[in-house]
C-alpha cells in the first residue's frame, strides 16, 4: 500500500524495538521515513534496510532538538507525521535521583516532544494535514 505516499514521517526512539516497528510500518505504507535516535549504528542500519533519513541526536539537548528541527524542515519542507517515541526511565529511586537526571528523563521525554512538536505543527496546520502521536511504554 502506499497510502502515505509523498508524506513525511519523523520517529524519535527509532532505533528501539517499537520505533523500529512503527518506522517500518510507516514505510511499507509510503512515507518518506527520517529515524531519530542517538544510536547511531542500530539507526544507521535500520536507515539502510528501508531506505529512510537519520537525524543522530540526543533528544535531551533542546538546543540540538530544535537544530535538528531546523534542519528536516530546511530538508523536506514540511514534517507530515511525528512519533514522539523516545523515553528513558531513571532506575533509581526518588531519593536517590539527582535533579540533573531528572531533568535528562524531563527532556527527552517531556520536553524534546513539545519542542518538535511546535516546530512541526505550523506545516501541518498549513497543509491542513498532520498527525503528532505521542507514546509512552516501559519497553519503548
Amino acid at each position: 500500500m502506499t497510502t502515505l505516499q509523498g508524506k513525511t514521517a519523523v520517529i524519535t526512539g527509532a532505533a528501539g524495538a517499537i520505533g523500529a516497528a512503527v518506522a517500518k510500518a510507516l514505510a511499507a505504507e509510503g512515507a518518506r521515513v527520517v529515524l531519530v535516535d542517538r544510536a547511531e549504528g542500530p539507526t544507521e542500519a535500520l536507515a539502510q534496510h528501508l531506505g529512510a533519513h537519520t537525524a543522530i541526536v540526543d533528544l535531551g539537548d533542546g538546543q540540538a532538538v530544535c537544530d535538528m528541527a531546523t534542519g528536516l524542515l530546511a530538508k523536506f519542507g514540511r514534517i507530515d507525521i511525528l512519533v514522539n517515541n523516545a523515553g528513558i526511565l531513571s532506575n533509581a529511586k526518588i531519593a536517590a535521583t539527582s535533579l540533573q537526571e531528572w531533568h535528562r528523563v524531563l527532556g527527552i521525554n517531556v520536553d524534546a516532544a513539545f519542542l518538535l512538536a511546535q516546530a512541526f505543527l505550523p506545516g501541518m496546520r498549513a497543509a491542513r494535514w498532520g498527525r503528532v502521536i505521542n507514546m509512552s511504554s516501559y519497553a519503548a
